[in-house]
């Protein structure tokens, strides 16, 4: 069993002239705590007090059924001294006397603390007993070893090494016990730690001992917590939360019960389960800074991509540049001067107007929509920047290189042979780019919304594009409020949204979409969609909303609980969360578990 013990340290000052001086106390009024740390001269007596806590939260073990130092309301310090071969209490007016209450000095108390009491003008060559009592705020006497004293002889001479009075508080009449099982809902994932916490009920913000903390190594199918020290009578709820490496939350829970006047162990089980849960995962205010993810500035991020390194980088539409965030976490410009004239050249020097769209080919090379620019640009791993395809302005006509001419293109995404796909947003249609940079219309005419195959079909204000390993291209049609599907073969239909506005979830033909503007083909094969102010999924004919809602706003939190301002372009990173460029916040978010939405 394990107690708590209130340490009484005594120590002396030497004394530099004899005192002939009454005995006097200090006088400790009983709503006040004594001095601490006072400045100490020669002929003082110094006793040092110091409360600890031993009751703590244990993953094992034998539970605390003693008093803990927060039940301490006061104190009582009676000092003795040696008269023949007795001992007597000393009163405030130097006269020994056998009167025990008047000679009681009572302390505020709290957790954790230490004071000094200082005894002044003692006599020299005399010897003092002390004794320390401890008591309830219903002035019980919960001292263990309540008589216990601790003698020491004071000389003028020399200073002396007193030994320390162990006060210890008695075991509770009752004091309950709990066992409570953390278990996780399906697979772990991430989880590296799971941290849990004791309360009272009504104190959230005051835990009761010290958290709990379970290594996944050691989790298994669950683990048990013994918690001891737990008064009758009493409701106390349990926390827990499963953490990643980096401490990032990924799932919270906790349980709730009143321990009763019995001594029967009660037992619960809090279930962990996985859901999505947004944080920050860069940047922070407008701006054209590099820095560490928290203190790098930029503007619009709107699709993100990883090189053949393993950097992340990104498009800032607002600054015109391409960003890179190594594994470090520094965020630099990779290219893009900030010009808004569209100019070839290495790195910096190089101008790349509002770049939007961003893809990898196969040998790393870098390609990137240019909205502004109306062109299509690419950038090699060391720099280089040069313009694949567009005349610089606005017009549908399809060609090789420069001969061929775009309206605004914003979407990109690859396939397996390297063929470009570019939603070309003015013109409402899909383009398609050879690797010798020959321009095609693959899909879509005039402005509309049509199901049909290549040209006969219809988009209006197509965004996002993203491709599947069957080499079909889902399309964002932003105006149409709905997500299409382009085959191999050109056909286009309807994966899901009614045309209405909105942000009903449900079946594929009765969801809708407020602003489609992002998609990407998730590790499972459904597809992340990035609307208005939310990430949708849509997976087996089914949309769910995985964090966000109606409301546009950038806090981080559960799935349900998080906001975004105009999310775009989203990313997979290799441990499983999603890369959210929350355009409207000038941020990149995290999503964790992205994955965990249920259908």
């Amino acid at each position: 069993m394990r107690r708590i013990a209130i340490s009484l340290s005594l120590s002396v000052g030497l004394a530099l002239v004899g005192c002939a001086a009454p005995i006097s106390l200090p006088s400790v009024p009983e709503t006040t705590s004594p001095q601490i740390q006072p400045a100490f001269e020669p002929g003082d007596l110094v006793l040092r007090l110091q409360i600890g806590d031993s009751r703590t939260l244990q993953a094992g073990g034998d539970p605390v059924v003693v008093y803990n130092a927060s039940d301490v309301d006061y104190l009582v310090i009676t000092p003795y001294i040696k008269v023949g071969d007795a001992f007597e209490p000393m009163s405030t007016t130097g006269k020994p006397t056998v009167e025990g209450a008047a000679d009681r000095l009572k302390v505020t108390t709290t957790d954790r603390f230490q004071t000094y009491f200082v005894f002044k003008n003692l006599p020299p060559d005399q010897t003092y007993r002390f004794q320390a009592q401890a008591y309830d705020t219903q002035h019980n006497l919960i001292s263990k070893d309540a008589e216990s004293v601790t003698e020491v002889m004071f000389t003028r001479f020399e200073y002396m090494n007193t030994p320390t009075l162990p006060l210890k508080l008695n075991d509770k009449p009752f004091m309950g016990t709990a066992r409570a099982t953390v278990v996780l809902s399906g697979d772990k994932g991430a989880t590296h730690r799971i941290v849990a916490r004791l309360y009272k009920k009504g104190s959230p913000d005051v835990p009761v001992g010290s958290e709990a903390v379970i290594e996944a190594d050691a989790l298994g199918s669950g683990r048990s917590l013994l918690l001891g020290g737990l008064a009758p009578r009493t409701s106390y709820v349990l926390k827990a939360e499963a953490r990643d490496a980096s401490n990032e939350v990924l799932s919270s829970g906790s349980v709730e019960w009143t321990v009763e006047a019995t001594q029967e162990l009660a037992e619960q089980i809090l279930t962990l389960a996985f859901g999505a849960h947004v944080v920050s995962y860069a940047g922070s205010t407008m701006g054209d800074q590099d820095g560490t993810l928290t203190t790098a500035r930029f503007g619009q991020p709107f699709a993100m991509v990883t090189g053949l390194n393993g950097d992340l980088f990104f498009t800032d539409s607002t600054y015109s540049r391409i960003r890179r965030i190594d594994a470090a976490g520094n965020v630099t410009v990779f290219a893009g001067s900030g010009g808004l004239n569209s100019a070839p050249g290495t790195g910096k020097a190089a101008s790349i107007p509002t770049p939007m769209g961003m893809v990898v080919d196969s040998a790393g090379n870098f390609f990137v929509a240019s909205n502004l620019g109306h062109a299509i640009f690419k950038i090699t791993s060391a720099g280089e920047v040069s313009i694949v395809a567009g005349s610089g302005t606005k017009g549908s006509t399809d060609g090789k290189g420069a001969a061929a001419s775009f309206d605004q293109p914003t979407g990109l995404c690859i396939d397996a042979e390297d063929h470009l796909y570019v939603a070309d947003t003015g013109n409402h249609v899909i383009r398609k780019i050879a690797p010798d940079g020959t321009v095609s219309t693959w899909a879509g005419s005039a402005k509309g919304f049509h199901d049909a195959n290549g040209t006969s079909a219809q988009f209006e204000s197509p965004m996002g594009l993203a491709i599947d390993s069957a080499q079909n291209v889902y399309v964002t049609d932003l105006v149409n409020r709905r997500i299409r599907k382009i085959t191999p073969g050109g056909d286009v239909t309807t994966v899901a949204g009614t045309g209405t506005p909105g942000s009903l979830d449900g079946s594929t033909d009765s969801a809708t979409f407020m602003l489609p503007q992002a998609v990407t083909v998730a590790p499972d094969g459904s597809l992340y969609v990035s609307d208005m102010s939310s990430i949708r999924r849509i997976k087996e004919e089914t949309v769910t909303t995985v964090a966000g809602g109606t409301l546009l706003g950038s806090a981080n939190g559960p799935g349900a609980e998080a906001t975004f301002n105009m999310p775009m372009g989203t990313f997979f990173l290799l441990d499983g969360s999603l890369l959210v460029a929350d355009r409207g916040n000038f941020q990149i978010r995290r999503i964790i578990n992205p994955l965990s939405a249920t259908n």
